[in-house]
């Protein structure tokens, strides 16, 4: 029996749509896998960048990070297109090389964690919008803290924890190296760490009702069949409503934790205002909130754009304009 022209061209954008999602998972999920290869490699270079001087460790870190992360290249040299589609090849290019010397300063950054104590962290991260975090604290309702992989963003848990607030950090399940890296900085500064998948959520309402912070990042989705493109200024990004639901459901301030570097290389640390999820007619859906969120996203990377470390693995793809057909 043959189709008739809708009917087949009906079936073939079905078709279409979803050859594309698959795709879209694949590319979710290599993007994950490329994360955890980086990881592996920052965790073999970096007992080479915690000796020393720090300006030391980071112009060897400046040797070694082209090299080591060469085998990301063209996803990021995509990602760069996509994100400013305005800049000219010239400008793309400075942008790369900008970013280079962002993740060799984030790489010694991340390493000196393990020789540095929480005393020092309070002295060398540059901290900004603390009425903010303790306006939320004072609600007693806990709060979540989220931010994404911008900046030294490990430095967000370490403004915390050098405050002796005893954070819980939910992360993304990794490999073992990267987990025993990551449960030995936990034990020396006193932070809690449970992975998504095990228990997290169970384990972040009991945070919430003891008045605790539960700190996360929500640009890099480790559960491609759960999440859901959302937009990223004029793109998409693959984005797990997992945290967005929690915040929903618990009706806890969420607060964004902005992290960059200045000019001189230092650490920097912005606690914002305080989001009313689940309050707010403005954020009264989970759609709402993931919006939201990435827009803020969006935001930093704007005003930093060479500092987003996520955009060397995740996938993104252009916003598609909407079909004007079928209004």
């Amino acid at each position: 029996m043959e189709l008739g022209p809708a009917r087949a061209q009906g079936s073939m954008t079905t078709s279409l749509t979803a050859a594309r999602d698959s795709a879209g998972r694949l590319a979710r999920r290599i993007g994950t896998r490329a994360a955890e290869a980086y990881f592996c490699i920052d965790a073999a270079v970096s007992a080479q960048l915690r000796d020393g001087p720090e300006d030391h460790s980071y112009r060897i870190a400046q040797r070694l990070v082209p090299l080591l992360t060469s085998p990301f290249y063209a996803r990021r040299r995509a990602n760069f297109r996509l994100l400013f589609p305005d800049q000219t090849s010239k400008q793309l290019r400075q942008l790369r090389q900008e970013h280079v010397r962002y993740l060799a300063r984030l790489q010694t950054h991340n390493a000196r964690l393990a020789i540095e104590t929480p005393d020092l962290l309070l002295k060398k991260i540059v901290t900004h919008g603390l009425e903010n975090l303790e306006k939320a604290r004072a609600q007693g309702r806990g709060v979540m803290i989220i931010c994404g992989h911008t900046g030294t963003w490990w430095h967000v848990l370490g403004a915390l924890a050098a405050r002796r607030l005893q954070p819980t950090a939910m992360t993304n399940p990794a490999l073992g190296r990267i987990t025993r890296y990551m449960h030995m900085l936990a034990t020396r500064y006193d932070v809690s760490v449970v992975n998504v998948g095990k228990d997290a959520y169970d384990l972040a309402r009991s945070r919430f009702q003891s008045g605790g912070i539960v700190y996360l990042t929500i640009d890099v989705s480790v559960r491609p069949e759960q999440s859901r493109w959302t937009p990223l200024g004029p793109v998409q990004l693959s984005m797990d409503p997992g945290p967005a639901i929690m915040a929903f459901r618990r009706r806890v301030p969420v607060v964004w934790a902005r992290s960059f570097h200045d000019d001189n290389g230092s650490s920097h640390v912005d606690f914002t205002y305080a989001m009313e999820t689940g309050c707010d007619p403005a954020l009264s859906k989970v759609e709402d909130i993931m919006h939201r969120w990435l827009s803020l996203l969006w935001s930093d990377v704007q005003s930093h754009p060479a500092q987003w470390w996520a955009m060397n693995f995740i996938p993104l793809r252009p916003r598609f304009a909407p079909d004007k057909s079928a209004s």
